[in-house]
């Protein structure tokens, strides 16, 4: 009976590390995929987050077998996160000096079109802007962005910094701001949503064109960073990133 017993506790014993050791390595292959309200690169679409990045992603997420849970969060919230959660990744991350050491930059994904946009001379005269009591600021540009940024670098200060995309859209539409800095793709998409005329905004300077990554936790596991990167880089060297560029944008 004393056999007996003890052998059913060392088997009780093994059957608990292996369901432990299950757990883990399941545990290991749960993926959050974080992502700003940028469209068209990612946003929540009902019940669904989709985007060019976060469809790229997922896509190489389904050849390696990781399952992901994909959110849409605020871009400073989902940095934070990041600083503190390993199984956390951001998608469509842009890699500035500022964030070089900050986190491990796991793969680029597609390039953007950084600049100025302005409202088209021929619909509306500029004329106004010569007098600066009639707008808020030169330039309108998303808080805590690459383009804050560069303003910041280049000695611009005649701008105001909003805290979402729509706002500088906004400002631009009712003349309270000569230029919109933003990502031309996102602008035009933001612009067609608003029902505006495309022709009644138009792209004035180009400024960089910046990639966008992946991004994860300087904390999160080497060999799951090298699966991304090889499976990421094997898409875009066989050009497998264009067919999720054109579900969204014609001409990119």
């Amino acid at each position: 009976m004393k056999n007996a017993l003890l052998s059913w506790t060392v088997i009780s014993a093994l059957l608990l590390l292996w369901s432990n050791g299950s757990v883990s390595q399941e545990q290991q292959k749960q993926i959050v995929l974080l992502g700003a309200d940028v469209p068209p690169f990612s946003w929540q679409q009902d019940s669904d987050v989709v985007g060019i990045n976060m469809n790229i992603v997922e896509h190489a997420a389904e050849r390696l077998g990781i399952k992901v849970n994909k959110q849409i969060v605020p871009l400073k919230r989902a940095l934070t996160v990041l600083d503190h959660q390993a199984h956390h990744y951001f998608v469509g991350l842009a890699r500035t000096p500022e964030r070089e050491e900050l986190y491990q930059w796991v793969a680029p994904l597609i390039s953007t079109r950084i600049g100025l946009l302005k409202l088209n001379d021929s619909t509306s005269s500029n004329a106004d802007f010569d007098d600066e009591q009639h707008y808020r600021a030169k330039i309108c540009v998303h808080y805590d962005t690459p383009m804050q940024a560069w303003l910041l670098e280049n000695n611009e200060a005649d701008f105001i910094a909003v805290t979402n995309e729509q706002a500088c859209l906004k400002l631009l539409s009712n003349k309270l701001v000569k230029y919109w800095f933003t990502e031309f793709h996102l602008a035009r998409y933001l612009i067609k949503q608003a029902n505006i005329p495309t022709h009644q905004i138009v792209e004035d300077k180009l400024i960089m064109q910046p990639k966008l990554y992946l991004a994860t936790s300087l904390n999160a596991d080497s060999k799951t960073i090298e699966q991304w990167r090889k499976e990421l880089n094997s898409m875009a060297s066989k050009g497998q990133f264009r067919k999720f560029v054109q579900r969204y944008v014609d001409d990119y």
